[in-house]
């Protein structure tokens, strides 16, 4: 008997939270809408594949370009001056 109350209990917690489910997905959408808990992606900059990839090319050539002067700072040394020691 007490596990058929709690199967029932269950049940009905289950029933109520997809009524609000739906009444939220009915509610929340413009008349004509499609009725999908699933938003429609749109991308946001650079349109096509082909200028994407223009752009991710001329973004690595500025770090290319970023990298070989920090190449050259470090292959004519970098000096450390320590003023205090941090304590232990």
């Amino acid at each position: 008997m007490r596990s058929l109350r709690y199967l029932n209990g269950i049940l009905t917690v289950l029933a109520v939270l997809l009524a609000v489910n739906t009444w939220v997905l009915i509610a929340g959408t413009p008349a004509g809408a499609v009725l999908s808990p699933v938003s429609e992606a749109r991308a946001q900059g650079v349109g096509g594949a082909a200028e994407r990839q223009v752009e991710i090319v001329n973004q690595l050539k500025a770090l290319n370009k970023s990298v070989t002067a920090l190449e050259k700072t470090i292959q004519q040394g970098v000096t450390v001056n320590v003023k205090t020691m941090p304590k232990k």
